[in-house]
């Protein structure tokens, strides 16, 4: 988690995501928690505002917060134009690799867990 973003190259966390699919098992899901952009400029401000303490220092997201890895964060560069955009954009690569259907599960501003499923998915009647 929190990690296939760091490739930075759209091309190459298309390549990651077919490759999971490549080596998945029929029924299988793939599930990625990480940080997405913001397709609109002010709901990126409201979401830095937000994740911002009094001082103007980042705050890591509640569930880091509440792990106790809440770190101190340079703000970012700009978004060059091959780095991943957002959600939607993330979920048409995970469709394009094979993955149906295709989910975002939970989202807090730029943090989401989104992923998809391989083949035919049988959910257990009973847990």
């Amino acid at each position: 988690s929190i990690a296939i973003h760091n490739l930075a190259d759209a091309d190459l966390i298309q390549s990651v995501y077919t490759q999971v699919h490549s080596v998945l098992a029929d029924g299988g899901c793939f599930f990625n928690l990480d940080y997405l952009r913001g397709t609109d400029a002010l709901v990126n401000d409201v979401g830095r505002w937000a994740t911002t303490d009094l001082e103007g220092v980042w705050r890591a997201p509640s569930s880091q917060r509440r792990s106790g890895r809440e770190q101190n964060r340079e703000p970012r560069a700009e978004v060059s134009p091959q780095q991943p955009r957002g959600l939607g954009e993330q979920l048409s690569w995970l469709r394009a690799a094979g993955f149906e259907p295709v989910e975002c599960f939970w989202k807090e501003f730029q943090t989401a867990l989104f992923g998809g499923f391989k083949g035919t998915v049988v959910v257990p009647e009973e847990r």
